[in-house]
């Protein structure tokens, strides 16, 4: 574990545990001083200790100490950016004040005195550590102190056996199918010489058995874009281009802004279910973030090294959502105007809801388009219908006004007005006139019914062939596949288990193994948290 980078801080279920189990120790011994420490190297010591006192401050009002202890491998003051000088070797060789020594955080019920500047040589006798560790227990309501390994050699270091006689609870870090069990025994042996005794163990690295992977179920649509030509145009001017274009309507299917619109047209159950899908890591930050408060939980991203998003709860989760949709519908375009929209996650429902949300929406949006594009064209239809009826009123009006002028009886038959019409070419023009314009008239109030008619019938381009369908099976490998991976498995359990077994019998591998060797509790199991 590389502690230069930080430690991971998330599994708080088991420090909370810990927390209460070593509280009431604490409680009943009157006590206020905790030790972690290990047989050997790279246990845990210091994971345990920072995690514990996070948790102490977290869940109690409590004035917190951290103390170094491990002067061959400090790592306090890494992990909160601290100065190593001015520390517990400077107090115990009296050149600074126990005062002087106290380093803050941006936790305020949390100080820090580092590990100090190192020589080799430390004055440890037990008065000196008595004297020290009184004064830290005076300042202070929990006192958390990280020892040096008791099995390693601890020439010129603090011995953690003679430490632990003078701490009111001592614990014992054991990592997991790591630690031997002669291991355990002679650090319990060399504790109870020094007067002191373990309280409880904790083990470190223990491999939980995750949840099974759940299957991926995929739902599928098949779709119909059909290129008609445009009705408006075809009605307005007696031809019509194709009124969709595929390729634009693949680009604002797989658009952010598409997929938004989808995500928000989920039912509430659906789009939770989609963030409970989320990986655990972010459940977990998010978890945290709402426990300890924004603050808070930006000061500690800082303490580890971690960026700082000052984004709202609902945001981040909206855009994780999306992404996770992004990430589990695919569009395909077959050709012949046919496409194929489907989406796959650990839910079947989830997967049909995603294909239908999305046909919903785009048969929706494109009737709304078409029925905008047919209320354009109606309006257009009546404004040049308008436009027609008034040239008409005047060229007829402008008819009648002239046969008056010239004395033509209102009343007479066609023939008359024929033989009139071919003496006066004045009134032939009036008359051409009225009939050009009657004649435009009547074309466009036709067109305005037959508008009217197909605005009545309009109806969405886009047409479903094979709608979608909650999936019943999972997609998975072949029966071929899955028989020659269980033959592998099986094969690999024939030859290895049997070293397995061997290698691991001198190990601590299970709490029940630390309760038979020691008679003492097992105060936590940190779970295998990764690199």
């Amino acid at each position: 574990m590389n502690l230069t980078k930080g430690i991971k801080t998330y599994n708080f279920v088991e420090f909370s545990r810990m927390n209460k189990i070593i509280s009431k120790e604490i409680q009943k011994q009157n006590g206020k001083t905790i030790l972690f420490t290990s047989g050997g190297e790279a246990e845990g010591k210091t994971f345990m200790a920072v995690n514990l006192a996070l948790n102490f401050i977290k869940n109690t009002p409590q004035r917190v100490l951290l103390v170094d202890m491990n002067l061959r491998n400090p790592q306090l003051h890494k992990i909160f950016g601290l100065p190593k000088e001015n520390g517990v070797t400077d107090i115990i060789n009296d050149k600074i004040h126990y005062e002087d020594a106290l380093k803050t955080t941006d936790f305020p019920n949390l100080k820090i005195i580092t590990s100090g500047t190192y020589s080799g040589i430390v004055a440890q006798s037990f008065n000196d550590l008595r004297f020290v560790i009184e004064e830290f227990r005076q300042s202070v309501d929990i006192v958390i102190f990280e020892s040096s390994p008791i099995l390693v050699s601890n020439k010129g270091n603090i011995d953690p056996a003679i430490l632990s006689s003078l701490i009111d609870t001592v614990v014992l870090v054991v990592l997991a199918l790591r630690t031997r069990k002669i291991s355990v025994l002679k650090s319990n042996e060399l504790i109870n010489l020094a007067g002191g005794k373990i309280f409880g163990v904790v083990m470190n690295n223990k491999y939980v058995p995750q949840e099974k992977k759940k299957s991926n179920y995929k739902s599928e649509a098949t779709l119909f874009i059909e290129k008609v030509p445009l009705k408006t145009e075809e009605i307005i001017f007696r031809r019509g281009s194709s009124r969709i274009d595929i390729t634009k309507e693949i680009v604002r299917l797989r658009s952010f802004d598409f997929t938004q619109a989808v995500m928000r047209s989920l039912p509430e159950k659906t789009f939770f279910e989609l963030y409970k899908e989320l990986s655990l890591k972010e459940r977990i930050f998010q978890r945290i973030k709402n426990l300890i408060g924004t603050k808070a939980y930006n000061s500690f991203k800082k303490i580890f090294g971690r960026p700082i998003e000052d984004h709202q709860n609902e945001r981040e989760i909206e855009k994780n959502i999306l992404v996770k949709i992004q990430d589990s519908r695919s569009i395909k375009y077959r050709g012949d105007g046919v496409l194929t929209i489907s989406a796959t996650t650990q839910d079947p429902y989830i997967s049909y809801q995603i294909v239908n949300a999305y046909i919903t929406l785009w048969q929706g949006m494109n009737l709304q388009e078409n029925k905008e594009d047919v209320i354009s064209a109606r309006k257009f239809i009546e404004e040049e219908l308008e436009t027609a009826s008034k040239k008409l009123n005047v060229a007829e009006e402008n008819y009648q006004k002239y046969k008056q002028y010239i004395g033509v009886p209102i009343h007479y038959d066609y023939r008359e007005e024929w033989e009139i019409e071919s003496i006066d070419p004045e009134l032939a023009r009036l008359s051409s006139e009225v009939k050009s314009n009657r004649a435009n008239y009547n074309a466009w109030y036709n067109k305005l019914r037959e508008i009217q008619v197909w605005e009545r019938l309009i109806r969405s381009d886009i047409q479903v062939i094979d709608v979608p369908q909650i999936p019943e099976k999972p997609t998975g490998s072949s029966k071929m596949r899955t028989r020659l991976i269980g033959f592998i498995f099986a094969l690999f359990v024939a030859v290895g288990l049997p070293i397995m077994v061997d290698f691991l019998k001198d190990y601590v591998k299970k709490p029940i193994d630390i309760e038979r060797l020691l008679s003492v509790p097992v105060v936590g199991v940190i779970p295998n948290m990764g690199k």
